[in-house]
């Protein structure tokens, strides 16, 4: 059976909305049920605080303390979630989050990660239309690919969602439809740069999960779960949303070798920690139940 995994994100906020330190969050998932994390990086406590954050000493200090405390918990961090380019900032902002992106990798090398999901990029105002932002990103993650590959670590490139009206209608944005989505891994053509799939913004952009996982084929290297209403990226506990996960996982049951990640942010952040918990552990159980029908599905087709 698949392994299952969660965001460190799931557990990051305590009643009083204040952040929780890598380490303690780290128990509290192994307590919950969980063997294998995806560390968030933009959550990283390091990136409040000017002074360390720029210090590469800094950075290999505190992966150093997350590894160890993750081999003495029995956990493995396999994958990331890695610090997103928006080109709409300023030029000192977009130079601090590249900066602070390459402190990231050397961190995630040290903790053992070997893919890092990452949403494409915001282009510039001028530079929204679908050609334009096909050539931006292919651009920027040609050379994040070079980065990324000294470090050991594949990039998993995520579809997107966008704002959705009261009426219906959805702003664009690239990479919201399977079609960008393909098109600019197909651009890039940079043999560490793959797909996510997050089922949680295919139900948002009214994805087919069908069409998408037999188009990202072997490629897709990484999965990320959690439910909601189909209207709002709500990162709820699955089976408290809308996605049909029986036809999720049925579909998932072909060639995926990778983990199952889940992304609830909902469960258990900003909770008392008696709460929050409970919670997690029903995150965990959620995602054993979802491997346990992905491995259902996968021998009934062997039979």
């Amino acid at each position: 059976m698949m392994d299952v995994a969660t965001t460190t994100r799931a557990c990051s906020l305590d009643l009083e909305k204040k952040p929780i330190p890598i380490l303690k969050t780290m128990r509290r998932l192994r307590d919950a049920g969980f063997r294998v994390l995806d560390w968030y990086a933009p959550g990283c406590e390091l990136l409040g605080d000017a002074t360390r954050a720029n210090q590469l000493d800094a950075w290999k200090r505190w992966a150093g303390e997350a590894r160890e405390q993750a081999e003495r918990l029995g956990l493995s961090f396999r994958q990331m979630h890695a610090l997103d380019q928006d080109l709409t900032k300023g030029r000192d902002q977009v130079d601090h989050v590249e900066a602070m992106s390459e402190m990231s990798f050397h961190a995630a090398q040290i903790l053992g990660v070997r893919c890092a999901a990452i949403h494409p990029l915001i282009s510039k105002p001028g530079r929204r239309d679908r050609a334009s932002c096909l050539k931006d990103n292919t651009a920027y993650f040609r050379r994040k690919s070079e980065l990324a590959g000294r470090f050991g670590i594949t990039l998993a490139l995520e579809n997107m969602l966008t704002k959705r009206y009261f009426d219906g209608r959805m702003e664009w944005r690239f990479c919201t439809c399977l079609e960008d989505h393909v098109e600019l891994v197909q651009s890039i053509d940079c043999e560490n740069v793959r797909y996510c799939f997050d089922v949680g913004h295919a139900n948002y952009t009214n994805t087919d999960v069908r069409s998408a996982i037999a188009a990202m084929k072997d490629d897709l290297v990484a999965i990320h779960v959690h439910d909601n209403d189909g209207f709002s990226d709500q990162h709820l506990i699955p089976f408290q949303g809308t996605i049909d996960f029986e036809l999720f996982t049925r579909t998932l049951a072909g060639d995926y070798r990778g983990d199952m990640t889940m992304e609830v942010l909902k469960g258990a952040n900003g909770m008392p920690t008696t709460v929050a918990d409970l919670a997690l552990k029903t995150v965990y159980e959620s995602a054993r139940y979802l491997a346990g029908r992905v491995w259902h599905h996968k021998h009934k087709r062997e039979e």
